[in-house]
């Protein structure tokens, strides 16, 4: 993550992959015949909005996301399929967490990159946990930024919408959104360096 695709080494792709795609299929595997048997059951898939947009130096990343998301919809229509009405699905795409994973990014001196960061700034862990609780009780099926507010209603459609584009039209949302210098400044750091640095 945070590298062209010529940059990344075959074992970083097959990293990113088996942490966030393959990890989905092994859970869910061993858990499926139980949760078949439940009177009642819910399984949340967590994917992102990368998976639904990209943006340059995140290839793997957002293929990997783009992998969960037709992962759930497939599942989904498996238990459709199966008539297994006692399982509830729900897919949550959030924007960008502040975990430290995302450390740096769209911090380069960039008109479109400042648009990006008022429009789209990092979510807390507060705000995406408590938008899925949310969306968890109202019985929704899809959850698309975390953000609440106008934010919220925005940009739980701005993926779709902005699918709908011609490719040139569609680019230039993506780099409004900072898909294409967002990842220029890039450090990024793990959740355990994270951790220690709020702890200090």
């Amino acid at each position: 993550m945070g590298r062209s695709l010529e940059n990344l080494t075959p074992e970083q792709i097959q990293q990113t992959f088996a942490v966030n795609t393959l990890a989905h299929f092994w859970t869910v595997k061993a858990a499926l015949p139980s949760m078949k048997k439940a009177p009642e059951a819910l399984l949340v898939t967590l994917s992102s909005v990368m998976g639904m947009t990209s943006s340059a130096g995140l290839t793997d990343y957002c293929a990997s996301k783009a992998a969960v998301i037709a992962f759930h919809e497939a599942l989904r229509l498996e238990l459709w399929h199966d008539n297994i009405k006692t399982i509830r699905t729900l897919l949550v795409c959030p924007a960008a967490v502040d975990t430290g994973m995302f450390a740096g990014v769209l911090a380069a001196d960039d008109w479109a990159l400042k648009i990006s960061r008022f429009f789209i700034p990092l979510l807390s862990e507060f705000e995406v946990v408590d938008t899925i609780y949310r969306s968890i009780q109202r019985g929704d099926e899809l959850l698309v930024s975390c953000f609440s507010g106008w934010r919220g209603i925005a940009l739980s459609w701005a993926p779709t919408i902005s699918r709908a584009l011609p490719v040139p039209l569609y680019d230039s949302v993506v780099r409004l959104g900072g898909g294409l210098n967002g990842m220029d400044t890039f450090i990024g750091k793990n959740y355990d360096q994270v951790k220690k640095e709020k702890a200090n």
